[in-house]
């Protein structure tokens, strides 16, 4: 259940082990295990946890996360706590596809992020709360 929602949260906010680790304060080897279910994490670790992750503890442990409707955010989402809005999120709010957004934050033709090669086929990518809560505004 934990490892499941931790898995989930990351993904949503294009985060990986090492980066949540960063962010944490939180060993990558702890993490990988958290990830696979061979460890348990202390009450602490879970607030260190959901606090890079910008949410609540229960939400790293409640059993039913998947069935929330937390991805039910419209134009008027308040984005204030986030340092760098998901690809994944990003496109749902957009109505459009995870690549679309990626190829345009690639091409340099969306207005509310940029995407960075970092070597080979590997791109990083930032999307700014400010400037697509923008963008959603003039687009709805």
């Amino acid at each position: 259940m934990f490892g499941k929602n931790l898995k989930r949260l990351m993904i949503e906010r294009d985060l990986n082990g090492k980066r949540l680790s960063e962010l944490s304060g939180v060993s990558q080897s702890g993490i990988s295990q958290y990830l696979k279910g061979t460890n348990i994490p202390s009450s602490s670790i879970i607030e260190k946890l959901a606090g890079a992750l910008h949410v609540d503890p229960e939400r790293l442990t409640e059993e039913k996360t998947e069935e929330r409707k937390e991805q039910n955010v419209g134009a008027d989402a308040d984005f204030t706590k986030m340092q760098n809005v998901p690809v994944a999120l990003t496109a749902k709010l957009i109505g459009k596809s995870d690549e679309f957004v990626r190829i345009g934050l690639q091409q340099n033709r969306l207005p509310f992020g940029t995407a960075v090669k970092i070597s080979g086929d590997r791109w990083t990518y930032h999307i700014s709360p400010g400037l697509l809560q923008q963008y959603l505004g003039k687009a709805v």
